[in-house]
C-alpha cells in the first residue's frame, strides 16, 4: 500500500523533512510512504496548496505502481494544515479527473483544520492571505464527500478546545 502524507505547518511552515520518520516507522510493515511537499504562503494561495496536494494524490495514483505502490492501496493522512489537505483529497470528485471515484481506501487526519473560517481571523492570516470566498472552497468540513472510506480523526493530548472542537465535528460529519 501506499500511504501519502502531507506535513504540517499552517500553510506557511515546515517541510516534508521533518516527517522522515513517518516512513521510516512504516517501511517495516511494506508501506511506502510518499512525504509530500508543498509550496508555503504567502509565496502561493491556500487554493494553490490544495491544487498542488491533489495533484501529488493523484500522481501516486498514476505512477505509484512504477515505484513499487499498489495504486489499489492508497491512503492519505497528515496533521494540523497536512490534515486539511488530506481531508481536502478525500472531498475531490476523483473522477472529474478521469479517476474512480474510490480511489482513496482511507486516511488519518490529526489535529486538522476542517472549518478554515477562523483563520479569517488571526494574525497568521497576513501571510496565508485567506479571503472569505477561499474559506467556501476550502473548509473539508463544509463539502460533500463523493466516497466514504474509513478515516480515523484524532487530535494530540495538549489540543486546545477549538482544535478538539474542530476534529469532533469533522469526525460527526463524516458519520
Amino acid at each position: 500500500p501506499a500511504q501519502v502524507y502531507f506535513h504540517g505547518g499552517y500553510w506557511r511552515a515546515l517541510d516534508k523533512s521533518t516527517y522522515r520518520f513517518m516512513a521510516l516507522s512504516m517501511a517495516p510493515a511494506g508501506i511506502a510512504t510518499v512525504l509530500v511537499n508543498y509550496h508555503l504562503c504567502p509565496a502561493v494561495t491556500l487554493d494553490d496548496i490544495v491544487g498542488q496536494s491533489i495533484a501529488a494524490v493523484a500522481w501516486v495514483y498514476r505512477h505509484g505502481a512504477d515505484h513499487g505502490c499498489d495504486p489499489q492501496r492508497l491512503y492519505v493522512s497528515g496533521n494540523s494544515a497536512g490534515a486539511h489537505l488530506a481531508a481536502m483529497a478525500l472531498a475531490q470528485d476523483w473522477r472529474a479527473q478521469g479517476l474512480p471515484a474510490d480511489l482513496i481506501k482511507g486516511a488519518c487526519c490529526i489535529t486538522g483544520i476542517y472549518d478554515i473560517a477562523p483563520v479569517l481571523r488571526i494574525d497568521a492570516n497576513a501571510e496565508i492571505r485567506l479571503t472569505p470566498d477561499m474559506v467556501v472552497r476550502n473548509s473539508p468540513l463544509m463539502l460533500p464527500l463523493p466516497a466514504k472510506p474509513p478515516v480515523i480523526v484524532a487530535v494530540g493530548g495538549d489540543e486546545t478546545p477549538l482544535w478538539i472542537k474542530q476534529s469532533t465535528d469533522y469526525a460527526a460529519m463524516l458519520r
